[in-house]
């Protein structure tokens, strides 16, 4: 009895001490781990965020970059006497806009005289984001005359001279290994040591890379006494054919993985001589590369702009480094019967992303482009999303005339609206309306909301003061197939020119002015 009691009693213990036992935790505890939770997120944000943003100016420094250097080039290519801020052909324009991806960059030029044969070019540029965002940056080159530097040397080095007779001009169009004429593209320059000094090496190198020649030879030579002439410290380059599509490795891999060394653009080729003494000499020459042909354009977009003008729009063209050369802009327009006849090619220059044509009156148009390279390859054609129609042109004449006792004034308009000269599904209506003012608001004309007669005659009467009113008519109409195969079910609905005002004093019939609407 008394070991059961003793038993039972242990048991009880043992209860006890389990239900003392608090194994869960804390309100405590769980705020701290919390806390420690948080903080450790918040550095884990903080981290992705600022990772985010680096990226975002990276790209941001990257287009500035491109941009920069694509114009420095550009201008470098010029004739020297054409690198000057003017508004004559040739010249830099004060304000030059270029749109990259999202990205919209101004550059703004100024050029100011140095020594002779030398100009200072200073551009500041300015990135803007959809957001509204900027971003500037701002640098100043040395922009030389070329025809003055053709043969070059350092104070104490060697004397080097390209051979212009054998050699392609300055910036002439290259490709492959032959260049604009057909004839092959050949490197050729010579170099003269001072008194007493020998010639050790010669390098021709190109954006930092050796020129390669159609062997994929590098333009490296490492000159002993045997190669030069007697008596002299002149050496001749020997015959060397640049292939311009030469391919350089692009990492360490074993074999490495092989690319194109040059963009297509303007590349400035750089000879640098070494002499006995350890001096460099250094001269340039110029030549604009063009292997590939540009990029595709993304859609042209067109728009009304002016009476019997549109304006067809698109998105700079690059080709390698540069811009394209110029573009090619095909336009079409449809015929009552749904054929569509196409216009002559126009040419557009390269640094022009708009051009202005004439248009009919209620007509449909439909715009394809493709960029042109300076040797004339050509990208693909890109047609528009679809096509545009120009506004309906209207013409009419008032006369006001005074009636009855008390004198009363009567005014009658005479309206007309151009009717649709391309294919149409369905019935045209016309709904005219007037305004005081050339900017509205517009009301419907009593009785003539909506007319199937693109001529209307219409009577008012302005009793004892002459109001003066402008018109305008909302064509309603649905289009045939497009160009591109797209069909319409729904009107559209597309309003005229302005005509008026109508006279607020007594005369007899007289025109109204046709006027663009605002």
């Amino acid at each position: 009895m008394i070991a059961m009691r003793r038993g039972g009693s242990v048991l009880r213990d043992r209860v006890a001490s389990i239900r003392r036992d608090d194994t869960g935790m804390t309100i405590v505890e769980v705020m701290i781990s919390a806390v420690i939770f948080f903080i450790v997120l918040t550095a884990i944000l903080g981290l992705t965020t600022l990772s985010t943003n680096m990226g975002i100016q990276a790209k941001r420094n990257s287009v500035l970059t491109n941009v920069v250097n694509s114009y420095i080039e550009r201008v470098q290519a010029m004739p020297f006497e054409d690198v000057e801020v003017g508004t004559a052909e040739g010249q830099l324009a004060s304000m030059e806009t270029t749109t990259v991806e999202e990205y919209t960059v101004v550059i703004e030029p100024t050029v100011s005289a140095g020594t002779t044969g030398l100009k200072e070019l200073h551009i500041e540029v300015t990135l803007t984001v959809a957001n509204g965002q900027t971003q500037s940056t701002s640098t100043t080159v040395v922009i030389r005359d070329k025809t003055r530097f053709l043969t070059q040397s350092v104070e104490g080095g060697s004397q080097i001279t390209w051979n212009e007779l054998i050699m392609p001009p300055l910036n002439e169009v290259v490709y492959g290994a032959s260049w604009a004429s057909g004839n092959v593209l050949q490197i050729a320059a010579s170099a003269t040591a001072l008194e007493g000094r020998t010639i050790e090496s010669v390098v021709v190198k190109a954006g930092g890379y050796p020129l390669r020649d159609t062997a994929g030879n590098q333009a490296i030579w490492s000159v002993t006494a045997s190669t030069i002439a007697s008596g002299t410290q002149e050496w001749v380059m020997p015959y060397f054919v640049w292939d311009t599509l030469q391919k350089d490795p692009v990492d360490a891999l074993d074999p490495p993985t092989m690319e194109p060394t040059f963009l297509d653009g303007r590349q400035t080729l750089t000879i640098v001589v070494t002499d006995s003494e350890g001096v460099e000499a250094r001269s340039n020459w110029t030549l604009l590369l063009d292997n590939y042909a540009p990029d595709n354009p993304a859609p042209p977009t067109a728009s009304n702009t002016a009476l019997g003008q549109s304006t067809v729009s698109w998105s700079t063209v690059m080709d390698g480094v540069l811009i394209a050369d110029g573009y090619k802009l095909t336009v079409l327009q449809q015929q009552l019967g749904g054929t569509w006849s196409e216009a002559p090619a126009q040419t557009v220059p390269g640094a022009t992303t708009t051009w202005v044509m004439d248009t009919g009156s209620f007509s449909r148009y439909y715009a394809r482009l493709r960029a042109i390279s300076p040797r004339g390859l050509s990208s693909e054609t890109t047609g528009m999303a679809n096509s545009w129609i120009t506004r309906p042109g209207t013409s009419g004449s008032a006369a006001t005339s005074a009636v009855g006792q008390p004198i009363k004034y009567v005014t009658t308009v005479d309206l007309h609206v151009d009717s649709p000269t391309f294919a149409v599904t369905g019935g045209v209506t016309y709904q005219w309306e007037q305004a005081e003012s050339l900017a509205g608001p517009w009301t419907s004309i009593p009785n003539y909301s909506t007319v199937q007669n693109p001529t209307v005659s219409y009577e008012f009467n302005n009793l004892n003061q002459i109001q003066a009113y402008y018109y305008r008519c909302l064509v309603s109409f649905t289009p045939g197939i497009d160009c591109n195969g797209v069909e319409y079910s729904t009107p559209s609905t597309l309003g005229s020119t302005v005509v008026g005002p109508t006279s607020k004093v007594v005369q007899g019939s007289t025109l109204l002015t046709e006027r663009w609407p605002q």
